[in-house]
């Protein structure tokens, strides 16, 4: 995990590019690590910027230290790092499918 230090012992929500803290990141000790995502085999994601055909959405094909990906529109596969993946991804749209289940 990336580190940042922290001078405040409370939890926050997001880091900064600039190594600042915001409420929800876990804070421990002054030092800030960065929340990777808990992912799934066949998860949507959505990520921030489109593929060259167009698309934005992925499946999640493989899991480990590495994330394989899959294209949603023209089905090209690449491998993440964790960190990269949390870097590039906007959204889980696979929870937000189940969050609309429980609301039902």
């Amino acid at each position: 995990m990336r580190e940042l230090l922290c001078s405040s012992t409370t939890p926050h929500k997001k880091i900064r590019a600039c190594g600042s803290a915001q409420d929800g990141d876990l804070c421990r000790g002054g030092i800030i690590l960065y929340m990777l995502p808990d992912l799934q085999l066949n998860d949507h994601l959505r990520l921030k910027k489109p593929h060259p055909c167009g698309s934005y959405e992925w499946t999640v094909i493989r899991l480990g230290a590495d994330i394989g990906l899959e294209c949603k529109g023209c089905q090209h596969r690449v491998m993440l790092t964790r960190r990269e993946l949390v870097k590039r991804m906007k959204a889980n749209l696979t929870i937000r499918e189940e969050n609309k289940e429980e609301a039902k």
